[in-house]
């Protein structure tokens, strides 16, 4: 899976042994983090979330926009872009 991000390049990871230890890794260190959804979107291969996240780290904070891409039935790519506009399209 790609990985990305607003504030910069992610690492790709591959198999899910690898994506579940970095989303652990990641709530164990910010236990307050928190995602709600407006709106969803399905377009053939792509899912979008618009909404925004809670979290007292100021940098996650804040509207959010988060893109999958699947294909035959796995994600091969997670995309989040911070501070954007609220269109999904």
């Amino acid at each position: 899976m790609s990985t990305g991000s607003s504030t910069g390049p992610a690492p790709s990871l591959e198999g899910k042994a690898a994506c579940v230890s970095v989303w652990q890794q990641f709530f164990t260190a910010l236990p307050d983090y928190r995602n709600a959804l407006d709106e969803l979107l399905v377009s053939e291969d792509t899912v979008t979330a618009r909404g925004r996240s809670y979290c007292a780290t100021e940098k996650l904070n804040g509207p959010a926009l988060w893109r999958a891409r699947v294909k035959a039935g796995l994600i091969v790519e997670w995309r989040v872009t911070r501070g954007i506009s609220t269109d999904l399209n």
